[in-house]
């Protein structure tokens, strides 16, 4: 959902999930590379997200985190 290519979608759907579920999905697939994601990835991606307002374009944000009893 970069900025420049906004005209050219029908519809932007924003997937959301909470950072404690997001953390152990991360160390889930990967456990080595979990500092990694924490330390580089995850802050690069939330300020794109802030910088961009993707969240703010989207016409649809859908919660991708399970409830905790599942």
């Amino acid at each position: 959902m970069h900025p420049d290519l906004r005209g050219y979608y029908d519809c932007m759907i924003c997937l959301a999930i909470t950072p404690t579920e997001q953390l152990r999905r991360l160390e889930q697939r990967n456990p080595r590379m979990l500092r990694r994601f924490v330390d580089e990835w995850i802050p690069l991606e939330n300020r794109y997200f802030e910088e961009t307002g993707t969240e703010s374009a989207a016409d649809m944000i859908v919660d991708t985190a399970l409830p905790d009893n599942v």
